[in-house]
């Protein structure tokens, strides 16, 4: 699968600088809140996750249409900010396997964090069950969720914020490293070695997309790790 030639999204700001500040100024302020909410009710384990769903939800969806609207002030399409080359079956089922490797490279990344982080399998099962769906209306929604990550995540932290900062630094290694201390702190409600976990994958993920210059491996990558923490017990 040849690289796709650089597009005129990737090398311009696709929105207004203050467009953008309202972005980053969004996913800072649901992060901190997020760490101010969880140090007043720690256990969460046993608690109802519906209306933290249904926010999630809420989030995701609206950051995406601001952002969307954005682009249309720039003639962008959200095509364009996704993948500009032609889908065929071909370059889909390389994208698949790119997000297989990706998830095998991820999987080992994720040991050697644990590792770093003094944060193992159990104990990162452990802080991931507290926030886990219990019933049928809590995994429904969870399953959305999780649909809605990679196909809402991909585009507004790897499509667009990568972009507008890839523009800001004129340096794609920059560009990618802010991107994912954003993905980090958006995941602050959980603990701090989660935070940095989420800030590495953000990492990974970011320089997938810049590599590939379309973010649907890094989108199946993201759905698919989410769909299997369903089975986090």
């Amino acid at each position: 699968m040849s690289q796709q030639p650089e597009s005129p999204t990737t090398m311009q700001r696709i929105a207004p600088r203050w467009h953008t500040m309202c972005v980053v100024s969004v996913i800072i302020g649901l992060g901190l809140a997020g760490r101010a909410a969880m140090a007043r009710q720690p256990t969460l384990e046993n608690a109802s996750h519906i209306h933290t769903h249904l926010f999630g939800l809420a989030v995701q969806w609206g950051l995406l249409v601001f952002i969307l609207v954005g682009l249309r002030r720039r003639a962008i399409r959200a095509r364009q900010l996704m993948d500009d080359a032609q889908w065929t079956v071909r370059r889909l089922g390389g994208y698949l396997l790119l997000a297989i490797a990706a998830g095998v490279v991820w999987a080992i990344c994720q040991n050697l964090l644990g590792a770093l982080l003094n944060a193992g399998p159990e104990q990162i099962r452990r802080i991931l069950q507290a926030f886990m769906p219990h019933g049928v209306l809590e995994k429904a929604l969870w399953l959305l969720l999780a649909l809605s990550a990679g196909f809402c995540e991909e585009p507004i932290y790897r499509g667009y914020l990568l972009r507008q900062f890839r523009c800001w630094t004129g340096s794609s290694p920059l560009a990618i490293a802010f991107q994912a201390i954003l993905f980090g702190i958006a995941h602050a409600v959980m603990s701090w070695q989660m935070v940095v976990t989420s800030a590495c994958y953000g990492l990974l993920l970011g320089s997938l997309a810049a590599w590939r210059r379309s973010l649907v491996p890094g989108m199946l990558l993201h759905t698919g790790f989410d769909l299997l923490l369903l089975g986090v017990r």
